[in-house]
């Protein structure tokens, strides 16, 4: 009797029954668990990653509203234009204040230089303030600053200006005369005499109190700050308070 041939082996098993096999061992078991933990924690870390942009996305929507808002009112003609175009008009403006800002700084140092060769004189918002030392009438107050380069009895366009004034008055404890007279013609009944009207008055208590006897106004020191007032008759002698502002010239 013929012995009997040798069982054929096995076919060779393909990549996804041995890739099932692995699975199926300790090993694989162990790296696939490890492999499903780091592609968790990855997902998370993703998951957090997209919450964060997405949180910065609103934050930006946000930024941008505000200064879309913030422009509109500075400037209303910017109204029919996009988010890019009002930034882009946001940073110029930024640009131009920043300029300003450097320029105002140069004035300023360049107004401390001057004050150096102009004894006397003192710098408040890059104009220049002489306090005098004697009195005189109205006329004769303006005539002096006006021998003294180009410098006029002051006169006061803003609040902070006219604080300043009442400031100096107080500390000095002396009167001054100020380039402001009674006109009937003009707002309030009061003309500077830089030719403006006097929109905003700062008379002290019960002032005026005459008639155009008592034309000529004069800031005094025993009152509150942006309320000193007083009108007086030009004639009388007082202490006055000449105004300069400078010339671009002076500095080169």
């Amino acid at each position: 009797m013929a012995p009997k041939p040798p069982p054929k082996p096995p076919p060779p098993k393909n990549v996804f029954e041995r890739f099932s096999d692995y699975l199926d061992s300790d090993r694989g078991k162990r790296r696939t668990t490890i492999l499903v933990l780091l592609f968790f924690v990855l997902a998370v870390v993703m998951y957090c990653m997209y919450k964060t942009e997405l949180n910065k996305g609103q934050e930006l929507i946000v930024a941008v509203a505000s200064i879309r808002k913030f422009a509109l009112e500075y400037d209303p003609s910017l109204y029919d234009k996009n988010d890019m175009e009002i930034l882009a008009a946001v940073h110029l403006h930024t640009l131009h204040l920043l300029n300003w800002t450097l320029k105002n700084e140069k004035l300023q140092n360049e107004l401390d230089i001057l004050i150096e060769m102009l004894p006397g004189w003192q710098a408040f918002e890059s104009n220049l303030y002489y306090f005098s030392d004697i009195r005189k009438s109205w006329h004769a107050a303006r005539e002096d600053c006006l021998a003294r380069h180009t410098a006029d009895l002051v006169s006061c366009r803003y609040g902070e200006e006219q604080g300043f004034l009442d400031m100096m008055a107080a500390q000095n404890k002396r009167e001054y005369w100020i380039g402001l007279r009674k006109n009937s013609s003009a707002t309030n009944g009061l003309l500077w005499l830089a030719g403006f009207h006097a929109g905003t008055t700062y008379w002290a208590r019960d002032q005026p109190n005459s008639g155009d006897e008592e034309s000529c106004i004069a800031t005094f020191s025993d009152c509150s700050l942006k309320a000193c007032w007083h009108d007086a008759p030009c004639n009388e002698a007082r202490y006055f308070c000449c105004k300069m502002i400078p010339e671009d010239m002076w500095f080169y």
